[in-house]
């Protein structure tokens, strides 16, 4: 039954998808009941440049000064708009820092390593994460180029530009169910170097990526087929820490503190009245304060178009 529900909403999703208009009728729900308002909101699909940036701000709670930032993607032609959001927060003189990666599917193996290196910065150098691909293809990288296995903490972002790093040694970070594959690696990547407290639900659970293979000589960009525009994109490596962890693929990251967002309850993204930031606010300031509770009614989990395009919510790698 709970199969059958899922691709029922996999179908209404992928229709409105496919639709270049349509009507969102509205309701008011109340104690489990959701009753028709008569509002109604019309939408028209346009093309958009997403920039993943989404919230950065600081929030000042008694003698806390804290950073707040919405990541919603790591791509890596944003790397400047983001390497600018540390910038800020770091001449702001923040004391303490909360990533919010729950609406974060992945994306780029480098740009989670940049921006670890942007939440540090004491590690340049040392080792991020490591790629596992097959017998083979490590056998011929370890003879070679060994070091393409590797991601370093680095100091520089795909530009050139010096990384704003804040130097931190504790983060707090917001997941969800639809927290996965480059958001988790920075989770797992950071903790065997810094206190890293996870609030809000377990994560999916990828630790695998990809890399694109081309109609070329070389499977790269280079020489492509002008006659054919497709590619392929297979899962080839696992990818763990420094410390050789990467097991989280059955059940995903477990947070530190649970709390599952309550749709009835939402708040404002990106101020205190949100549970998931409010209860990150409380533990940061030690306050006694009631933290947030979970749901009592929970609803099945949201999906959106990134789960209808596999290539907003793949982990994959550069070919070397």
């Amino acid at each position: 039954m709970y199969r059958d529900r899922a691709n029922t909403r996999n179908e209404n999703l992928s229709q409105l998808s496919k639709s270049e208009t349509y009507t969102l009728n509205l309701a008011d729900y109340d104690n489990g009941n959701f009753t028709p308002n008569g509002r109604s909101v019309s939408l028209t699909k346009t093309v958009l440049s997403e920039n993943p940036v989404y919230i950065n701000k600081v929030i000042e709670s008694g003698n806390a000064k804290i950073g707040y930032l919405m990541y919603n993607g790591f791509y890596p032609n944003y790397e400047t708009q983001l390497n600018n959001a540390f910038g800020e927060l770091k001449s702001q003189g923040i004391t303490d820092f909360v990533l919010d990666l729950r609406y974060n599917p992945g994306g780029s193996v480098a740009t989670a390593t940049r921006l670890a290196s942007m939440i540090t910065g004491q590690f340049k150098g040392q080792v991020f994460a490591r790629q596992q691909w097959n017998a083979k293809v490590e056998a011929n990288f370890n003879a070679t180029k060994r070091d393409n296995l590797t991601n370093f903490f680095t100091d520089k972002i795909n530009s050139g530009a010096t990384i704003n790093s804040l130097n931190l040694t504790k983060i707090y970070i917001l997941t969800s169910e639809n927290t996965a594959s480059a958001s988790e690696l920075v989770i797992n990547g950071l903790k065997p170097y810094i206190n890293v407290i996870q609030i809000g639900d377990f994560t999916i659970g990828k630790n695998v990526g990809s890399i694109t293979l081309y109609d070329s000589p070389d499977f790269s960009k280079k020489d492509i087929n002008p006659s054919h525009r497709y590619a392929m994109q297979p899962l080839v490596l696992k990818i763990v820490n420094k410390d050789g962890f990467g097991d989280y693929n059955k059940g995903g990251l477990k947070p530190d503190t649970e709390l599952k967002e309550d749709y009835t309850k939402l708040g404002i993204l990106g101020d205190s009245s949100d549970p998931l930031l409010n209860a990150a606010i409380l533990q940061i300031r030690g306050s006694g304060r009631k933290a947030p509770q979970n749901p009592k009614v929970i609803f099945e989990n949201i999906i959106d178009n990134y789960s209808l395009n596999r290539f907003k919510s793949e982990m994959y790698v550069e070919l070397p």
